[in-house]
């Protein structure tokens, strides 16, 4: 049985797999001086197209992108994450998982 990932049933899909819940929507994205991530919940408005900060990070903007890991239910992640030039957009869970490279998709003909 293929999972439908359009339209209604893709928001189906997300709200009954139990493998897109997600708790830490809310987390501030921003740095600490000292390095590491901020623990603190972050506070709106949020502006569009930039990840949620808390008051104190409210300086810090980042792109947001969505997570493009597979997972087992065969739909992507989807998760809120820093986009990053050049790069796969993996959430921190996502972090380490491997992904096809673009270039080993194009046809052997080109």
């Amino acid at each position: 049985m293929e999972v439908g990932v359009h339209g209604a049933c893709s928001m189906t899909h997300f709200q009954t797999c139990l493998l897109h819940y997600d708790m830490n929507k809310t987390r501030c994205s921003g740095t600490l001086k000292k390095g590491g991530n901020c623990v603190n919940k972050a506070s709106g408005p949020f502006k569009p197209g930039m990840m949620p900060t808390c008051c104190v990070h409210r300086g810090q903007l980042k792109r947001t992108g969505w997570c493009q890991a597979l997972l087992c239910c065969g739909v992507e992640c989807g998760r809120i994450c820093e986009w990053k030039v050049h790069g796969f957009q993996l959430c921190l869970d996502h972090r380490e998982h491997p992904m096809t490279c673009y270039l080993l998709k194009v046809p052997i003909g080109l």
